[in-house]
């Protein structure tokens, strides 16, 4: 009995001795456990915090290197601000910049064509056109664009960002088109935009002259276009010479305060220009012959000219009607259209015609 006794004490001493090893071995694991978990928790953070560095730092070089790719006229057309939600193309190879208004005779005859025009150029995902406003008030603006169904972005006036080579013209619709780089292609009427499409597509300027071509048939005895048409033509003010080789069309009037301050400086070279081949036709919008023919006298000009409206003018070959004046169309003498725009062109011209010389 006292033996039984001994060993049951025995046992329970080994018992009361082993739950506190057992329960100090249990804390042991527990508080290692834990560590390891905060271990854990702390370098998921870390690493979370670098991803993080990481992508800002990914996103920040990505926001460079698209700013530095960006051509001249883009990053000046990046932060513009616009009359509409429309953001223009800043990946575009050229740039055509139109000052307009609501307020322009001219520029509404002008906009439809203009928004065929951009339509028709902007699927090849190289040009851009940006509307210059002219219009004080920002709702008129918009209201022209609506009006015409125009979707090309546009600037309110005073806010155009600051350009070196867009050059201002004598009246609106004018028109400036650039390259990426900023460099001006040409300036004039906003009808250059009719003419300029046509060669947008292959990268190409406008050509001050036509190209020549090879032709192997002979036409040593055949007429001009040009000069078989004058000879039929009944003038006023003078008789056109029948032995140039480029005509120009000039759309002008009486009433028409950019013609009249345009008219002095064609005059003075017209005289230049005759000596290199070229003679100039005056297209009168006057509604009397009268009228037109005296505003010839007026300047003491020596140049022919026709009412516009009337079936010689119409018939002359390559003869392009005008959506504005002053406006200019340059032939050859077998009535091909070299170009045609703002009547400023004939003074550009003429440079080109003594360079030929």
């Amino acid at each position: 009995m006292k033996r039984t006794l001994l060993l049951i004490a025995m046992l329970l001493g080994v018992c009361c001795w082993s739950l506190p090893q057992q329960a100090m071995a249990d804390d042991t694991t527990s508080g290692e456990v834990s560590k390891t978990k905060k271990k854990k928790k702390k370098s998921k953070k870390k690493k979370d915090k670098k991803a993080k560095e990481e992508a800002e730092e990914a996103a920040t070089e990505a926001e460079a290197e698209a700013e530095a790719e960006l051509s001249v006229v883009a990053k000046a057309l990046e932060g513009a601000e616009y009359l509409t939600n429309t953001r223009p193309n800043l990946k575009a190879k050229f740039y055509i910049f139109l000052n307009s208004a609501s307020w322009c005779g001219p520029c509404n005859a002008e906009m439809p064509e203009v928004v065929k025009c951009y339509e028709e150029m902007k699927r090849s995902g190289q040009v851009e056109l940006i509307l210059q406003s002219a219009d004080s008030n920002p709702g008129d603006a918009v209201g022209f664009m609506n009006k015409f169904g125009a979707t090309f972005p546009a600037i309110p006036k005073g806010k155009m960002p600051q350009l070196a080579n867009i050059k201002p013209g004598p009246g609106i619709p004018w028109a400036n088109i650039l390259d990426a780089d900023g460099n001006n292609i040409t300036s004039g009427h906003g009808g250059i935009i009719r003419q300029w499409k046509q060669h947008t597509i292959k990268d190409a300027p406008i050509p001050d002259a036509a190209p020549e071509t090879e032709d192997t048939a002979d036409d040593s005895d055949k007429t001009p276009a040009v000069h078989a048409a004058i000879a039929k033509t009944k003038f006023f003010n003078a008789k056109p010479s029948k032995k140039a080789d480029y005509y120009i069309y000039l759309h002008s009037a009486s009433w028409c305060g950019p013609c009249k301050a345009l008219m002095p400086e064609i005059i003075k070279e017209y005289k230049k220009m005759k000596r290199k081949g070229v003679e100039i036709i005056l297209l009168g919008h006057d509604k009397t012959e009268d009228a037109a023919k005296a505003y010839l006298k007026s300047y003491k000009a020596k140049f022919a000219g026709v009412l516009d409206n009337s079936p010689d003018a119409r018939s002359l070959p390559g003869y392009t009607p005008a959506s504005g004046i002053p406006a200019a169309t340059i032939v050859d003498k077998n009535g091909k259209v070299i170009t045609s725009g703002h009547g400023s062109i004939v003074l550009e011209w003429k440079d080109h015609c003594k360079k030929k010389d």
